[in-house]
């Protein structure tokens, strides 16, 4: 369940992280160590009690071996 005080959009982003890091068979434990940071960094995020920044957000998708670019422009509220 997403945190009630997160945005539409950053409901999109964890929800779509999520989906990502399952479809790859990754589990939070592996990829918090990825990212060098505990599982419940991973957690949060993806239950919306963490927003991350632009930065954090390239970072992870980085470790999921996704492009930055094409996961943005798949966002429902960026103009296309």
């Amino acid at each position: 369940m997403i945190a009630k005080n997160f945005s539409v959009h950053n409901e999109e982003i964890a929800k779509k992280l999520t989906i990502i890091r399952k479809n790859r068979s990754i589990s939070q434990l592996q990829l918090g160590k990825k990212l060098q940071k505990p599982q419940s960094y991973v957690s949060k995020v993806e239950l919306g009690l963490k927003q991350i920044c632009f930065v954090e957000l390239c970072e992870y998708l980085n470790k999921l071996e996704v492009d930055v670019e094409e996961f943005i422009s798949n966002l429902s509220f960026v103009k296309k």
